[in-house]
């Protein structure tokens, strides 16, 4: 088991007893229900509200203990394995010392040109904001725009790079890439419902706020207030209207014919 410390986003039964070989001290379970965890020690279990995935989990967990953080951190839903990855890749990957995300590529059906394999055997999807129209947001109506906001600079990748279910192994260097208020701002942004639109962006974004050179933008360095809150959901983006969703599919089918006929 890894020398790391362990923060286990909980929703629903599953088996943590893999958690019993780790001392007290090195892990800590965030209860999002009333699910009973026979094999948790009580005094490593934090209750929280049932909001923002298990997004919200690791944002509470690097805001609270930010200045205090262990080398190494393993963010991880209880469910991780069997759902994203094997229980032998998952102990495999979690004895790394170095940013890394845990993920499984025999799990995928990649369908380019939606989604394709990375050239460090990662995931890659299109970055066309597919959710937003299927989870409620709040603040940003789709990536591109919570991009620019969360980052300094004025372009948004084609193509997003992340581990599907959001699960790394991320030294404690690698988290302080962005500042506590950066952090806390996040937690803001996919802390309004359960299925938040903005949590499905911030999976996506992960792997760039952990193990990339775009700084963080200067609004992001400090607690947004409420009225600067107020002002981001007054300038909101206009949902993705159908027209705009029959044209991103109609695109889609375009790139696969293109592929399909320079493969032949």
């Amino acid at each position: 088991m890894s020398n790391g410390f362990f923060v286990v986003s909980s929703y629903g039964h599953s088996n943590l007893e893999w958690l019993k070989s780790k001392s007290t001290n090195d892990y800590c379970v965030y209860l999002k229900d009333n699910s009973y965890h026979k094999d948790i020690d009580e005094k490593n279990i934090v209750e929280i509200d049932n909001v923002g995935y298990n997004i919200y989990s690791y944002m509470k967990y690097i805001v609270d203990n930010y200045e205090i953080l262990p080398d190494t951190v393993i963010f991880c839903k209880n469910n991780v394995y069997p759902r994203h990855v094997s229980e032998e890749v998952f102990k495999k990957l979690i004895n790394r010392k170095v940013f890394t995300s845990i993920e499984d590529p025999s799990r995928w059906s990649l369908a380019y040109p939606v989604t394709m394999l990375s050239s460090d055997n990662g995931f890659m999807e299109l970055n066309n904001s597919w959710y937003a129209s299927h989870h409620p947001s709040k603040y940003f109506s789709e990536f591109n725009d919570f991009w620019k906001f969360i980052f300094e600079c004025s372009e948004a990748p084609r193509y997003l790079r992340f581990a599907p279910g959001a699960n790394y192994v991320v030294p404690k260097e690698n988290i302080k890439l962005r500042s506590r208020e950066f952090y806390n701002n996040i937690m803001t942004f996919v802390s309004h419902h359960q299925f938040s639109g903005e949590s499905h962006m911030v999976e996506r974004a992960l792997h760039s706020i952990w193990n990339s050179t775009i700084p963080e933008s200067k609004r992001m360095s400090s607690v947004l207030s409420s009225s600067e809150l107020l002002r981001i959901i007054e300038n909101k983006s206009p949902p993705i209207d159908r027209a705009d969703r029959f044209k991103k599919r109609l695109q889609i089918k375009i790139y696969k014919a293109i592929d399909k006929w320079a493969s032949k």
